[in-house]
Formats: C-alpha cells, structure tokens, sequence
C-alpha cells in the first residue's frame, strides 16, 4: 500500500476518534497533546507528571501498529478465518452462519442454518447465540441471543428478536452468528450480567521468536456498560500481573472527571484486586506456544473467556489498543517492549 495513503488513513483514524472525545481539555493542553502524538483523553488517562511523555506509546504510534502483522491481520480480524486457523490451538466459537445481502448463508456443516426460523429453532436448542460485526472488535454491534422459557432475550431484554434480525440479514456490513460461550465460576463472580474476558497481549521478540506479555487486563463489565464488559462503556480495566496471574486494581473509563481506581466492584461491592486466575500458568503456556507457533503474526491481542473448566479465545485484535492497558504501566518503560516497537519502525532508536 502507498505510504501515502497510509498516513493519510491514519490521520483520518486520529482525527475520528479525537473528535468523539467531548470532554472539556484545556486548549492549550490539547494542542500540546495533539502534537506528541496523543489524544486529548490522555490529559485524564496517563500521569504524565510522573513518567513523563517518552514513556508512553502514542495514539498516532498506536495507530501505526497496524502494520506489524502486515497482510496476515486478516488471520485476526476476520472471524470467519480466524475460527479455521486457531480452532486447532484451543477452544474457540463456532461460526454458525453468516447474515449478509438478505441472505442467510449456513457455516456449520453439521447444522444447515440457511434462514432466520432455522437460526430461532437453533437458539431454542442451545444455551444462547451471539450476533457480532464479521469484522471489527471493541464489543461494538454484539448482540446476545437468549431462550428463557416461552420468550427469547435479546442482550437480556424479553423481546421478539425477528424485526432486529430482519433488520441486520439487510446490514451493508456482515453479521455472523456463533454460538454463545459461556464463562466459569471465577468469571462470573466478577460480575455476573456481563461475559467478562480477558486480554492477553503477546508480542514475539524480534531477536528470539519467543512470546512474552507485555501487558494484561481482566474486563469486568458493570450495570453502565451492559450487555458487554466494554471499557469505553463503563467497564473495569483490571490490571493482572502477568506472571501470576493476580487481579490488582481497576480503573473506569474517565467521563469529564479523572481517574477512578477502585478494588471493589462499582455495583456488587464484591472485592476483586488480590484475586488469582485459575490456571494461570496453563493458559499462559498454551497462549505462548499458539504466538510462536505463528511467527508472522508477531503482535497479538487475545480476547479470552474463562470457563469453568479451560477457557476459549473468542477473537484476536492485531493492533490491540493501549490507553486502558498502558493506564496501569506505560509500555516504553519496558526494554522488551520498546525494542519490540523499534525493530518493526513504531518507535525510533533512541
């Protein structure tokens, strides 16, 4: 692709997503943030008192990351694809069918889903589907399909689902539907309304092709960002330390104000920080050995549920967002990280 329409793309993507935040930030204070780099959210996100600017990768940096994984994010961003190359590594959805152009088109070959009745016969069966955008991440566009009783739930409303589905079969951009993955114990007691996953990042290092994470958070969704545990929504942002697994402190979404940092669940009250993620270890050797085992995807973000027993990965992000991961520790401060980031030109040697 042209480096010029590269960064043109880029800068679109920056000025999008700056002008959606709409919190007051000093003029002043804005511009300066703009010119290093980062959006104006940053003046409430990082403490930049204490770490200073160069510890931080910037949004325009960020933005750039997309380039890391090069052709084959398509691995990672398309469901479809990313279901036939890592259901071999560990438990992930299966796509049921695909909504797109008035058309319903069955995936599974085992169950001929090839219409909207067939895909309500096939809710009734089962323990729920998930409707979600075939491409993109972020929670966006996700709806949870429910059968209670005589009624179906649509994202935890009693309600006829057939307009809604009526409605995205006529979509311009595809839906597919997979089937619901449900979460464990642990999970749940996080926060039993909302599926609560967790993001393991894993970069490759440029020198050793071994995996390391340079940074992880559990999600755990509230009563504001239900049906999802969305951050920009309203949902914690959770620091675990990466190796062992522990929960530490959580963090909301700031919304005119600064930082909240919390221990407690907003809603429940439940206690969460000093927690440990069953089988830490055993994840995380599997995660580690399914990145090296695909060496050209060399920067991954897996979005994990935990189940009661084992977990499943529901999707990879191949350029993860940083703001509500770097909030806990700026990356830079990492040798591993940055020398990651310079060796595939986000950063420049120093």
């Amino acid at each position: 692709m042209d480096k010029r329409f590269q960064n043109l793309r880029r800068l679109r993507a920056f000025i999008k997503k700056e002008l959606q935040f709409k919190e007051h930030v000093p003029l002043l204070k804005r511009m300066a943030l703009l010119r290093r780099g980062f959006f104006s959210e940053a003046h409430v996100i990082y403490d930049f008192k204490k770490y200073g600017y160069d510890a931080f990768l910037t949004d325009w940096q960020r933005l750039s990351t997309r380039k890391i994984n090069g052709s084959f994010a398509l691995f990672l961003d398309d469901k479809i694809v990313f279901e036939k190359v890592f259901g071999r590594c560990f438990p992930v959805p299966q796509n049921l069918c695909l909504l797109d152009r008035g058309h319903t088109f069955p995936l599974e070959s085992h169950r001929q889903v090839d219409s909207l009745s067939a895909l309500l016969d096939y809710v009734k069966e089962v323990n729920g589907l998930v409707l979600k955008p075939l491409r993109g991440g972020g929670g966006h566009g996700i709806i949870f399909l429910k059968r209670e009783g005589d009624t179906f739930t649509v994202n935890g409303e009693k309600r006829d689902p057939r307009p809604l589905l009526g409605k995205i079969l006529h979509e311009t951009s595809p839906y597919l539907a997979t089937d619901f993955i449900a979460q464990g114990a642990f999970a749940s007691s996080l926060y039993p309304r909302t599926i609560n996953t967790l993001r393991i990042v894993t970069m490759l290092d440029p020198d050793t092709g071994k995996a390391f994470i340079p940074s992880t958070v559990q999600r755990i969704g509230t009563k504001s960002s239900e049906p999802t545990d969305n951050c920009e929504l309203g949902g914690l942002s959770v620091h675990v330390d990466p190796e062992t697994g522990e929960l530490g402190e959580g963090v909301v979404h700031p919304r005119g104000k600064g930082l909240t940092w919390m221990q407690h669940h907003p809603d429940t009250k439940e206690r969460f920080t000093g927690r440990k993620i069953p089988d830490w270890e055993a994840m995380v050797s599997i995660i580690f050995k399914t990145a090296e085992a695909h060496p050209y995807l060399p920067y991954v973000g897996w979005d994990i549920v935990l189940g009661e027993e084992g977990f499943s990965v529901i999707e990879g992000n191949s350029y993860t967002g940083v703001d509500l991961l770097q909030v806990h520790k700026p990356f830079l401060l990492d040798t591993r990280i940055r020398r990651f980031y310079q060796a595939y030109g986000i950063i420049r040697d120093v």
